[in-house]
């Protein structure tokens, strides 16, 4: 897939093609003795996405919605003058997402493709209508499920409340597996163990596979650090009162190890002495992170407590502001930088900047 692709696959899925179960128990018919119903074949989305990809990211947003990292980020979602909701149905994807599952494989042409598996608390034959009216997809029919094809991607109703948006391959492979047939990611090695619990409501794993992917071409957005050390990630993010995100990366030897942590170090740094950083007021969230390493692993942790969560809420009361500026001000859309805050971190509440 094509940056293009990738950006158009993210906006369509958080823009909201997404649907309520329209689906039910079936009822025991006065039978005493009936068998519980199997759940919902949707529960599990790693049991819907195929099995051979190199990278997963599964986030609760549900979850997410209920943790002080969201009190603290919500402004900057709120739908104030219901654009969402007016594109999309009536409906806003931020409140009614509940869980997104995102893949992405690497093939032995070094291409990349990315598939995403959304649930939520939609009408999806009308979100779908919605979508096909506002924009140039058609509307077709694959294995019984209606879905939307573009010359981008394919998104298809997998229930009445997932959609599985990606190339039309692995969005027919997901069809399947809602069949019955084929290999999921819960019978992959690599992934099965992946779950959404005990207060986890992000996770992200990576590992190399036969396809080794040519890392060393981003580099230069890394920041320098050299990917192709890295063969495998496991991440998980934490989020009640307080934010924790783990981060252990495994490299090749204890030499890429330190290596990596000395670039991370290094561009730590970098940020900190990164104008715009400092601008916008977010240089002390850069010491917020740390990396150790362990032999050929290297544990990276990023903690915000109580105090810095207050601090995040009030930096995004004012990136919202800036937003209202540079939506307000000159018709060509010019910014007047005289009309931005300064640094925020230790700022007094109402102080003037």
């Amino acid at each position: 897939m094509t940056r293009n692709t990738i950006t158009a696959c993210v906006a369509f899925s958080i823009a909201g093609l997404l649907a309520p179960a329209l689906f039910g128990c079936g009822a025991g018919q006065g039978r005493t003795d009936a068998v519980a119903a199997p759940a919902p074949i949707d529960d599990d989305l790693l049991a819907l996405a195929p099995a051979s990809p190199d990278l997963v990211l599964w986030a609760d947003m549900a979850a997410l919605r209920r943790s002080a990292l969201w009190d603290s980020l919500k402004v900057l979602t709120e739908d104030t003058g219901g654009e969402r909701a007016h594109r999309f149905a009536g409906v806003d994807p931020w409140q009614e997402t509940d869980q997104i599952l995102i893949t992405a494989t690497h093939d032995r042409k070094d291409e990349l493709s990315f598939l995403m598996l959304i649930r939520g608390r939609f009408d999806a034959p009308r979100l779908l209508d919605s979508y096909v009216r506002a924009n140039t997809g058609a509307r077709i029919e694959l294995k019984g499920r209606a879905g939307v094809r573009t010359p981008e991607y394919t998104a298809v109703a997998v229930t009445g409340r997932t959609f599985a948006i990606g190339p039309e391959p692995l969005v027919s492979e997901v069809l399947s597996l809602a069949g019955g047939t084929g290999s999921s990611l819960r019978g992959s090695a690599a992934f099965k163990d992946l779950a959404l619990d005990g207060g986890v409501i992000g996770r992200l794993r990576f590992r190399r596979g036969l396809a080794a992917p040519d890392l060393s071409r981003y580099r230069g957005q890394t920041g320098g650090i050299a990917l192709e050390r890295i063969s495998g990630v496991d991440a998980s993010l934490r989020a009640d009162s307080t934010v924790h995100l783990s981060i252990d990366v495994t490299t090749e030897n204890k030499l890429d190890a330190s290596g990596l942590v000395r670039e991370i170090d290094r561009l730590k740094r970098k940020l900190k002495r990164n104008a715009l950083v400092v601008f916008i007021g977010v240089d002390w969230l850069v010491d917020r992170f740390s990396a150790v390493a362990e032999g050929g692993a290297v544990h990276v942790t990023f903690t915000l407590d109580a105090s810095d969560l207050a601090e995040v809420r009030r930096l995004a009361e004012r990136i919202r502001k800036v937003r209202e500026i540079a939506g307000e001000d000159n018709a060509d859309g010019g910014l007047d930088l005289d009309l931005l805050p300064g640094p925020l971190k230790g700022a007094e509440p109402g102080s003037s900047p």
